[in-house]
Order: structure tokens, then C-alpha cells, then sequence
């Protein structure tokens, strides 16, 4: 299975919802159609972390496929998430993501295996699972070092051998671990892309060598991140860090300066809002809505960023052509 296509720029898209809380289908078929539309991008991801996959049923998670597939396919691929706890439920779920047309699989481990460990037996009989099931190219999805869900080096070499195995999202947020894994990857399973997915530090992880990234920052903005990227590939330093510089400034807006967490969805919406790519940042609950002081905070940093001009409290979209000078 040819794997030379799983490269570039991957946003992995947050999820709008209605009032009642309902998927929001035409505001994310408009979210889709912006993210396909930006250079650079040759992929979207639903079904992921900060798409609230956590929070969709199994009908909803399947429905959220169609939609993508729908709006997207022959213009972009289409990779869905598969979060499950066993091999059965994860086999299902990919069958279900092959009925509907996704191009690719994003497969997370087991919660289980964040608390408990996992054997490598185990692990390659989960994406075996996976594969022989939809027979669909699957997308590792690495979880940070202090898991213990994360793989070692060697375990990612043998999952390489799955021939449905075509890239890593390397996640790991350790650097000295990230960096030796890639390296040994490159050796050992030269076929196999690397994928950052550093929201955090996007320019950092690209210098260790990346085929692209699969970031929820990129829904947010898609044209600094591809931008980033490409300066990057071709050693142009002084404009890769002139964005990184202004990436930096966004990354604490939804960030907060720390690492990815479980509300990164929510800040990422309300920036989105902010500059006018969504109607409104509803999170499904328990997580509750965003303070007043917390928006307040991310509206400063996108003032200071020159993503909304100081005090003005529009929409970015109301501003006409001032969107497309970010």
C-alpha cells in the first residue's frame, strides 16, 4: 500500500454544535470547505481530540465521516479517528469508517493502556484488528512519553511492518525521546512519514526532519501553520521564525502557554469565534464553557498577535479582506 501521499498539513477540526447541542452540519460543512480550500493542506481529520470524539456516539462519530466524506472527497482526504477500548469495537468502527468512504484511519490507543500498560503483543494485535478489517491506511497515533500508552521505538518499527501502516503522529512531547524515535524510524521504517503533532511547538518538532502535521491549531489557523512548514522545508530561517513568532502568541491565546489539555477544544473555538471562522464555541458538557476573564485573555493575545485590531470587538470575517493578511 503506497504511503506517499500522507504528507503535508492535516487540520484536525474542532466540531461546531447547536443550542441544543446537536451537530451543527452546515456551520462544520463551511469549517470544511475553508480548511480544504487553504495551500498546503491535504488532508482533514474529524473524529479526533479536539473534534470531541470523547463526547459522540458511536451513530454521530460515523454520521461526522459522512459529512466529511460528502463535502470533501476528490478535493482532499478524509481521516477518522478510531478510539476504542477493544479490538472488536475498534474492527467495527473502522468498517463502519470504510461504509461511508474515509480515505485514512487516525488510531488512538485504548484508554485502558494510559493507566495500565500495554504489551507489545497486545499493541500489534490491536492494529492487526484494524487493518484486517477495512484495509484502510492507518495513521499511528503516538501519545506523550509520561503514558504508558506510548510506544518504544521498536514497537513502532514492528507496527510498520502492517502494510496498511503508513504514518506516525508523533505526540510524544518529550524531545529527546521524539527525536531518537524519529531517527530510528527513519532507519528502520524509512516508508513510514512522520507527522508532528506539537501544537505547542510546531517549528521545534519540524526541525528534527517532518513530512507534515496533524494539529488541531491548524483549524484555527491553517495558513501560518503550512506556511511555517514549507519555510522550514526549504531553509528559509528568517521567515520560518518570523511565523513562529506570531504562532508562539496564538499558542498562548488556546494554549495557555502550557501543553495540550482536555479544554484545548473549547479555547480553540472561542478564538475561532473571535476571528469569525465559527457562529459560537459550544463544547458538549461536562466541560463547562470558557470564563469571561479566560475570553477576555485570548481576545488580548489576538489583538497582540494582529489577528483583531485593539479594542475593536468584531468578528474578524467583518472586517472583509483583513483576514487574508494573517
Amino acid at each position: 500500500m503506497s504511503n506517499n501521499r500522507w504528507i503535508g498539513v492535516f487540520p484536525a477540526s474542532v466540531l461546531p454544535f447547536r443550542e441544543d447541542f446537536e451537530i451543527d452540519e452546515p456551520e462544520f460543512r463551511k469549517l470544511l470547505a475553508w480548511l480544504i480550500s487553504v495551500k498546503g493542506v491535504t488532508g482533514v481529520v474529524v473524529n479526533g481530540h479536539v473534534g470531541e470524539i470523547a463526547h459522540l456516539t458511536p451513530e454521530e462519530r460515523v454520521r461526522v465521516s459522512a459529512i466529511a466524506v460528502e463535502h470533501v472527497s476528490g478535493a482532499s482526504r478524509v481521516v477518522t479517528g478510531i478510539s476504542a477500548e477493544g479490538s472488536r469495537e475498534a474492527a467495527q468502527m473502522a468498517r463502519d469508517a470504510r461504509a461511508v468512504g474515509v480515505d485514512g484511519l487516525l488510531v488512538m490507543p485504548p484508554h485502558r493502556w494510559l493507566r495500565k500498560g500495554k504489551s507489545r503483543e497486545e499493541t500489534l494485535g490491536f492494529f492487526q484488528a484494524i487493518a484486517d478489517a477495512a484495509d484502510l491506511p492507518i495513521i499511528i497515533h503516538q501519545y506523550p512519553a509520561v503514558t504508558k500508552a506510548t510506544y518504544d521505538a521498536e514497537t513502532l518499527v514492528a507496527l510498520g511492518e502492517i502494510p496498511q501502516v503508513v504514518s506516525v503522529k508523533f505526540g510524544t512531547r518529550d524531545f529527546s525521546r521524539y527525536e531518537r524515535q524519529v531517527r530510528e524510524l527513519r532507519q528502520w521504517a524509512p516508508h513510514i512519514t512522520i507527522l508532528t503533532c506539537h501544537d505547542e511547538y510546531i517549528f521545534s518538532s519540524a526541525l528534527v526532519g517532518v513530512d507534515g502535521a496533524i494539529l488541531g491549531f491548524a483549524s484555527f489557523v491553517p495558513e501560518l501553520i503550512t506556511q511555517l512548514l514549507e519555510a522550514v522545508w526549504r531553509d528559509d530561517w528568517p521567515t520560518a521564525r518570523r511565523l513562529n513568532d506570531k504562532l508562539y502568541l496564538l499558542k498562548l491565546a488556546t494554549y495557555g502557554g502550557e501543553e495540550s489539555c482536555l479544554y484545548n477544544h473549547a479555547t480553540l473555538k472561542e478564538a475561532m469565534v473571535m476571528i469569525g471562522r465559527l457562529k459560537n464555541a459550544r463544547v458538549r458538557p461536562p466541560v463547562p464553557p470558557l470564563s469571561a476573564a479566560e475570553r477576555q485573555r485570548i481576545r488580548d493575545l489576538l489583538e497582540q498577535a494582529g489577528l483583531l485590531p485593539a479594542g475593536d470587538t468584531r468578528p474578524m470575517s467583518a472586517k472583509g479582506k483583513e483576514m487574508a493578511q494573517i
